[in-house]
């Protein structure tokens, strides 16, 4: 099993009241609801206690991830490369170590993109 250590900015994250207080979403009021993405993903992630879900772990195993090696997630977190832009606004970004860096796209009840309508929650690595 792959061990996973949340954090934002110092703070540990373990519930999804801890994720909120650590990292909430641009607009609360619309997005940390029953059923809405950002919200769905908290519950998801926190609901291992301290492991990564087996549908994630289940690719890392696969990808050959050392499962000895702690990843450790930051919600809402920005990645940029230098000049381009302001960033790649991820919902969770997963690390493990040098060696593995999973960019999350959480979707649930919004649109992606013009031709895709998505009803269900489902998590795009990338």
């Amino acid at each position: 099993m792959y061990k996973l250590e949340l954090k934002k900015k110092g703070k540990i994250i373990k519930s999804v009241n801890d994720w909120y207080d650590a990292a909430p979403p641009k607009n609360p009021s619309l997005h940390w609801k029953d059923g809405r993405s950002a919200k769905e993903l908290a519950k998801y992630m926190t609901s291992t206690k301290g492991y990564m879900p087996k549908e994630i772990e289940d690719i890392l195993a696969k990808l050959g991830c050392n499962p000895n090696i702690t990843f450790y997630g930051e919600p809402e977190a920005v990645t940029s490369l230098e000049g381009r832009g302001g960033g790649r606004h991820h919902d969770l970004l997963l690390v493990q170590e040098n060696e593995v860096v999973v960019g999350v796209e959480a979707k649930s009840d919004e649109d992606f993109g013009e031709q895709m309508h998505l009803r269900q929650f489902c998590l795009f690595l990338h």
